[in-house]
C-alpha cells in the first residue's frame, strides 16, 4: 500500500523470526496494512507464541476497516471464524467474503489471500498454455 506497509512487512519477519511461509505473509501483510493495526500488533499477535490474539478484536482503537481486516488476517492464518476453541465469540457470518472485503480495501485483501495461498498468476496461465499444447496432440 505505501513505503510503512512495506517496511512494517519486511521487518516483521526480521523481529519475530517466524518462517516466510503462506500463513505468516498473509497474516503479516493485512495486520500491517493500516496504521492502526500496525500500531496496536501487539494486540493482535502475539510474536514468542507465534500466535494470534483474539481479544485484539475487542479492543477500542477497532474501527470497521480495521476489524475487517483483522479478522482476515486471523482467518488467513489459521482458519479462524469467531470460535475461541470453547465458545463462539462472534457470528460464524462476520467471516464471510461478503462481510471480511473491506471495499476500499479489496485490492489488498485479495493480494494478502494471493501470499497465503502463494498463488502465482503466471504459474496457471503457464500450465493453461500447456494443457492447450498437450491436447493439440492428443487430437
Amino acid at each position: 500500500m505505501d513505503n510503512e506497509h512495506r517496511d512494517f512487512y519486511n521487518n516483521l519477519f526480521d523481529e519475530t523470526g517466524v518462517s516466510n511461509d503462506g500463513y505468516h505473509r498473509g497474516l503479516f501483510y493485512l495486520l500491517g496494512l493500516l496504521p492502526d493495526t500496525r500500531r496496536h500488533i501487539k494486540d493482535l499477535y502475539d510474536a514468542k507464541a507465534d500466535e494470534i490474539r483474539i481479544g485484539g478484536l475487542n479492543k477500542a482503537w477497532q474501527t470497521g476497516g480495521s476489524i475487517r481486516v483483522t479478522r482476515l488476517a486471523f482467518n488467513l492464518f489459521g482458519g479462524f471464524n469467531g470460535f475461541d476453541g470453547k465458545k463462539q465469540m462472534e457470528p460464524v457470518s462476520l467471516y464471510t467474503p461478503y462481510e471480511l472485503l473491506d471495499p476500499s480495501l479489496c485490492e489488498y485483501c485479495l493480494e494478502a489471500c494471493r501470499l497465503r495461498f502463494e498463488y502465482l498468476p503466471e504459474l496457471e496461465r503457464q500450465t493453461v498454455v500447456e494443457d492447450r499444447v498437450e491436447d493439440e496432440w492428443e487430437q
